[in-house]
């Protein structure tokens, strides 16, 4: 699976679950937590998110993944993925 179709399958979990455009956050944003009021997730999004990705890409994150890597971070969590399906 390509970098890109990962991506896409993120963006799909994020539309599905929280009907979130993932696609429109801005390179800043990508790379900002997504606790920040203006993307406005709450702790319990990312828990649910988390949870999701496992499930929909039958993958298994691990301690590093979430608070190493910061798993709030939308870039670092393409990246988790990335590494946990290539």
């Amino acid at each position: 699976m390509g970098n890109m179709d990962i991506e896409q399958r993120v963006i799909s979990v994020f539309w599905n679950k929280f009907q979130f455009h993932a696609e429109r956050l801005s390179e800043t944003q990508k790379a900002d937590s997504l606790l920040n009021p203006e993307i406005g997730f709450k702790a319990v999004d990312l828990f649910v998110l988390y949870m999701e990705l496992e499930k929909e890409l039958h993958i298994k994150f691990d301690e590093k993944d979430v608070i190493d890597s910061r798993f709030d971070v939308y870039d670092n969590i393409i990246n988790s993925v990335k590494r946990h399906l290539m």
